[in-house]
């Protein structure tokens, strides 16, 4: 499946984050709830490749966001960032 760069893909309906929760738990329950088998179809649809498509990068967070009917700030607040020292704020898989 081949999506152009300037994508306006977007999912019927909005799965609500859960707090704490990662980006790739997120992406597991949105497909889930979409009747995908697998969160690549949703890194597909938002026109993005790979076995790491770099969804955690700020550059796309607009792109899969718009998918997911989701803010950016929403989007980037899951994604894991690299930190160093105290203050790492926890994440959790699929709600746990």
């Amino acid at each position: 499946m081949t999506i152009p760069e300037t994508t306006s893909a977007r999912l019927l309906f909005r799965v609500a984050p859960i707090p704490l929760e990662s980006a790739r738990g997120y992406l597991c329950r949105v497909a889930d709830a979409h009747g995908y088998d697998t969160p690549q179809w949703l890194t597909n649809l938002a026109g993005f490749s790979g076995p790491e498509a770099g969804i955690d990068r700020e550059d796309r967070a607009h792109r899969i966001a718009h998918l997911l009917r989701l803010e950016p700030e929403e989007w980037l607040a899951m994604c894991y960032r690299q930190v160093t020292g105290p203050g790492r704020t926890p994440r959790s898989f699929c709600g746990k």
